[in-house]
């Protein structure tokens, strides 16, 4: 099963290190500095499916995770242990443990059995593989107000935001 709420993170190896515990669809903010169109993205999957800031416990983090929650208002929050979590002067999602992760989550998410789209489904309708492929993609994203996204990533944020086939085809065709 898959957790319903997605995590919000800082980094690639965040994500990547969360992806090897659960089955989970994670959010990287990139850093500090969060652009709008992202902040307005965790603000869309807050709404349909929840999102918990998993943020690293330094300056950093902390700045990130009142960014977000000034931009999207209430969400779930998780926090490391710092004193389990401090590894060679690191402080992190990345570093942790996986018993650690598991037990900082477990009262925060939820489980769901959800078929989203696949790349079939972008193949046949037109999303990727045609001409004007990236055209389409980019009507997808204006339509939804985030980022331009290859097709790989699009899909992914398509399913983070529990968008059906019927839906998609009703913004390409009113693109």
């Amino acid at each position: 099963m898959k957790v319903r709420e997605v995590l919000v993170v800082e980094g690639k190896n965040d994500e990547t290190r969360l992806k090897q515990i659960m089955n989970v669809d994670v959010i990287t903010t990139g850093g500090s500095f969060v652009t709008n169109k992202k902040l307005e993205l965790i603000k869309k999957v807050n709404e349909v499916r929840g999102v918990i800031v998993f943020t690293d416990q330094d300056n950093k983090g902390e700045q990130i995770r009142q960014k977000i929650v000034s931009y999207i208002g209430e969400c779930k929050h998780a926090h490391l242990n710092k004193n389990k979590t401090f590894i060679r002067g690191k402080i992190g999602v990345e570093k942790a443990k996986r018993d650690e992760i598991l037990d900082i989550l477990q009262d925060k998410i939820s489980y769901f059995e959800r078929e989203g789209l696949t790349i079939d489904d972008f193949y046949n309708l037109g999303l990727i593989g045609k001409e004007d492929s990236k055209e389409k993609r980019d009507i997808v994203s204006d339509y939804l107000g985030i980022d331009k996204y290859n097709a790989k990533s699009l899909l992914q944020v398509i399913n983070m935001l529990n968008i059906d086939i019927v839906k998609l085809k009703e913004v390409l065709n009113n693109g």
